[in-house]
């Protein structure tokens, strides 16, 4: 069963770095299922679009490959990489936080009247539904996007590529990872977790990792998995 997610690398610039441009791409594996591909294609293009309002600068690409490992867990499985330089992380954007009042109430308009049921019925949501429900795990954007269409809350404050970040996934519906590509140490891998990995999440408590689980490596160990989210090596 085709399964999916998103991962966002960025590397913060010197406060002067002025006029900035954006750049992009994206890594497609195992392209077997046009409508996926598609999925992948939409989060590129929502993510890139609210990175724009944050501002960002050209960069050589950092390598990523996958293993035969994941390929065979996890046949038609995607991973889109998006890849931004040149970003000052730490100026407020209005056009972004317009962006996310507007994305707020476009998912409470295309959902209105939605409960949970009607949300798992979602293609993508469905998909990762299933992929938990494996780990004993309810999908976190599941939960966030309950919180923004049933309870009216919104999409938090915080640094401007996060903002995108957050902004872009419960748009699309595609779980997605940011990282600050100057901490990670190739070669960067996408695995599957294995019996014995451990890694340290973000709140710096170690985490033994169940097998069979996505995740992405670099030289240190694993940085991010699809169930316990980001290490607290190279957050953004």
């Amino acid at each position: 069963m085709p399964h999916f997610t998103g991962f966002v690398l960025a590397e913060e610039p010197p406060l002067a770095a002025k006029n900035p441009t954006c750049f992009c791409r994206a890594i497609i594996w195992n392209d077997q299922n046009n409508s996926l591909k598609h999925t992948i294609q939409d989060w590129i293009e929502a993510t890139v679009y609210h990175i724009f309002l944050a501002y960002a600068k050209l960069r050589s690409m950092l390598n990523i490959t996958a293993t035969q490992e994941w390929k065979t867990a996890y046949p038609g499985a995607q991973i889109g990489i998006l890849e931004i330089a040149g970003v000052d992380n730490t100026l407020k954007s209005e056009l972004l936080e317009a962006e996310k009042r507007a994305v707020e109430a476009r998912l409470r308009e295309r959902y209105n009247g939605y409960s949970r049921s009607n949300f798992l019925a979602l293609p993508v949501m469905a998909a990762y539904e299933r992929y938990y429900k494996r780990f004993d795990k309810t999908y976190h954007v599941l939960l966030q996007l309950e919180s923004i269409v049933l309870k009216g809350k919104n999409l938090p404050e915080v640094s401007p590529l996060v903002g995108a970040n957050f902004t872009a996934e419960l748009d699309t519906l595609v779980l997605t990872a940011s990282h600050d590509a100057a901490c990670l140490q190739p070669p960067l891998l996408i695995d599957v977790s294995r019996v014995g990995d451990m890694f340290t999440r973000m709140n710096g408590a170690p985490k033994q990792l169940s097998p069979g689980d996505m995740v992405m490596r670099d030289s240190q160990g694993v940085i991010c998995t699809i169930i316990y989210g980001q290490d607290n090596l190279s957050p953004i």
